[in-house]
């Protein structure tokens, strides 16, 4: 602040200097060498700048307030001097004014005028009324600078007291709590001063039986059963201790203590029984919490919140209208893999339900074919007739069709969303050579049997009437059967 306040002295020094140059100019080359209205135009611009001399020389005087107190004396020093060289400037722009010089006022009245000196006498006037608006548009911004100067050390100014106010409170306080200090000092000194009297009194007594020895002191053989060692007395003197509790205390409400003491002490049979033990101090502490309760309402201390209390979230509405958006969404999301993770577990378990039915139904067909050896073998070596042969060979053929493994290109229904698709867009695969023969299709030969019916196969065995035959030899039948094959 203060380097700020020397420095814009140190300008308006600096705006002076020149302006008293200028008018030092204009009173000793200028208006000595002009005459008629040229003259008095200069006149009219030097007593202007005296006047932007004076309002820097105010300024100045402003300015001069805020500087430190080590700067302030030469600088007044430089603010007479540039009065003094102002009010110079005065009287020598007065006797220049008032000398006569030239033809007199009625001959510039009656002489004719030029043109040309009216031209330039009106731009040195213009130029002369830019440069004063210059300088006071200068002079403005140096005002402002210098208000804001003086608000900026008005506050530093109450700050600073502010902070004297308050450190002058602090050492106040300090004061008077050394001075207690000091007071419970001196009591305590003067107690125990009393107790150590007791004490030297008692020992005097007994130092009249004999000189006290350490032991650390005497040899092995120095050491006689007889001597009895001392041992250090502790001195618990209740009243002193009270009386001394009793001075210091302070006498305050209990509402700035808060001291609350049980009002029976604490009796435990077994000290090393921890259940007791934690017992006895929970009671003890719902005891004080209780009592505390009751004397802070006495004291009319409001500890608990009203009913009709709301207190200002720190998250906006906005963003908790984001957390709660956020957290339906990861809800939805959970909702939806718990879904797809069933449909998973369902589609697991139609299978395995789709595999256990098919294992039923190999299990239900062995053991069928079991059946079936089981009733051949028993029928083995009895005689029946060819009805008997035609039933084995279509238990055998049934066997045998169930044998097979399914037809894997058989086509099962299709969707009506498949079918559409189809109907569109084709069936998809290989478009071209679809009528081509294939190895399934030239040994197929059913396509040239026709639409009539088929022809029977004509027995060459043929059974007499009335005749009961006897079943063929096991040779027979499997020639048969291979002829068949």
């Amino acid at each position: 602040m203060n380097t700020g306040g020397s420095d814009l002295f140190e300008s308006y020094e600096q705006d002076f200097s020149q302006v008293a140059r200028s008018i030092e100019v204009i009173i000793n080359s200028t208006i000595p060498s002009q005459s008629g209205e040229k003259r008095k135009t200069t006149i009219r611009a030097a007593e202007r700048e005296i006047e932007e001399a004076d309002e820097i020389i105010a300024q100045m005087e402003m300015e001069l307030l805020n500087l430190p107190q080590s700067s302030r004396s030469r600088c007044q020093a430089k603010m007479r001097s540039y009065k003094s060289s102002l009010d110079k400037l005065k009287r020598d722009l007065k006797r220049a004014s008032s000398r006569a010089s030239g033809p007199t006022d009625r001959e510039e009245l009656l002489a004719g005028t030029n043109g040309t000196d009216l031209d330039s006498a009106s731009l040195d006037q213009r130029a002369r009324l830019l440069s004063g608006t210059e300088l006071l548009a200068d002079s403005s911004r140096r005002l402002q600078d210098s208000h804001r100067i003086a608000l900026e050390t008005e506050t530093i100014g109450a700050n600073v007291l502010e902070d004297i106010r308050r450190q002058r409170d602090q050492i106040l306080h300090t004061r008077n709590t050394l001075m207690e200090a000091d007071s419970y000092i001196d009591k305590a000194q003067r107690t125990l001063k009393e107790s150590d009297d007791s004490d030297s009194v008692s020992s005097e007594e007994e130092g009249e039986d004999g000189e006290e020895v350490a032991l650390d002191d005497l040899s092995d053989q120095e050491i006689d059963e007889d001597i009895i060692p001392q041992q250090h007395v502790t001195i618990n003197n209740k009243s002193a201790l009270k009386k001394i509790q009793q001075e210091i205390k302070l006498d305050l409400p209990w509402i700035e203590t808060q001291v609350i003491t049980s009002s029976e002490p604490i009796v435990i049979k077994d000290i090393n029984n921890d259940v007791e033990r934690e017992l006895a101090f929970y009671k003890q502490a719902l005891e004080a919490a209780t009592e505390g309760r009751k004397k802070v309402v006495e004291s009319g201390v409001m500890f608990s919140r009203p009913d009709d209390y709301f207190a200002e979230m720190v998250k906006s509405d906005e963003h908790m209208t984001k957390v709660r958006q956020k957290l339906i969404n990861e809800e939805q999301m959970i909702k939806v893999s718990e879904d797809a993770k069933r449909q998973r577990e369902l589609k697991k378990f139609s299978k395995k339900v789709q595999i256990e039915r098919l294992q039923e139904r190999q299990k239900q067909k062995r053991e069928d074919l079991e059946k079936i050896k089981a009733m051949k073998k028993k029928r083995k070596g009895v005689e029946d007739t060819a009805v008997d042969d035609d039933f084995e060979i279509a238990l055998e053929e049934a066997a045998a069709e169930d044998d097979r493994p399914p037809n894997k290109k058989q086509k099962t229904s299709k969707k009506s969303k498949r079918t559409y698709k189809d109907s569109k867009f084709g069936f998809g695969g290989k478009k071209r050579h679809a009528k081509t023969n294939t190895a399934e299709s030239s040994g197929d030969l059913t396509v040239f049997g026709g639409g009539g019916k088929p022809m029977k196969k004509k027995s060459s065995f043929k059974p007499k009437k009335n005749v009961t035959k006897t079943r063929p030899g096991k040779a027979r039948r499997q020639a048969s059967r291979n002829k068949k094959r």
